[in-house]
Order: C-alpha cells, then structure tokens, then sequence
C-alpha cells in the first residue's frame, strides 16, 4: 500500500480544481494586546477623569448648587473619586459651579466643561 500523505486533505474544505487553498502559518500575528495606560501628569490625569464623570443634573439645594455626577450630588469644593488603571483611584475637585458650566481640578490644572441642557 502506498503511505499517507504528510498532510492529508481536508474533507470539509470545498476547493475547485487548480486552486490552492491558504492555511494559516506560524507567521499570522496573534492578538495584539492593549498598552497599558500611563497618565504623565497632572492634565492628562484630569482629562482622564472628567472624561469619566456622566453629569445628569443640576439643582438647588438651599441656596447652594449642586451637580449629579455618577448618580451622587456634589457641591463646589467636593472630591470625586474616579477609578484609574489597576487600584490606582484619582480624587478630581469641583472647583466651580456656574449656570452653564463646571471648573474641575487636579492639583494644579483645572478644567472648564459645558453643563449639559
């Protein structure tokens, strides 16, 4: 009897007479992994954490406004927590509450957003 072919045909595989049919090799790259996130320095950080605050409110509360942000009320001068990478947790101050916008900070930067409508 003849021996085996080293590689024997797949019997699932439909190819037409004359063509080849493409296996991947050990050169296809497998999934690239995402770089961790760094954050430099102060601005970076803070644009960092305001992108992660969801504002859904702003009301009155004697006098004093106050903004709902991941659905907990925070007043000018409040810390907000805001998770980073691993177990690193960021505290972003609301520096400034106006009728049509909020002043955020960290250390030293500070950051001016539109409140929505």
């Amino acid at each position: 009897p003849e021996p085996l072919p080293d590689k024997p045909a797949n019997p699932f595989q439909f190819t037409l007479p004359g063509s080849t049919v493409v296996t991947p090799g050990p050169t296809t790259p497998g999934p690239v992994e995402p770089a961790p996130l760094v954050l430099a320095d102060d601005d970076q950080i803070l644009a960092y954490g305001v992108s992660r605050l969801r504002i859904t409110g702003h009301v009155l509360r004697g006098g004093v406004s106050h903004l709902l942000i991941n659905a907990t009320t925070y007043k000018q001068s409040d810390l907000i927590p805001v998770r980073g990478a691993g177990e690193t947790v960021y505290y972003i101050r609301v520096v400034r509450i106006t009728d049509g916008e909020v002043t955020f900070g960290y250390n030293a930067s500070t950051l001016t957003v539109p409140l929505p409508n």
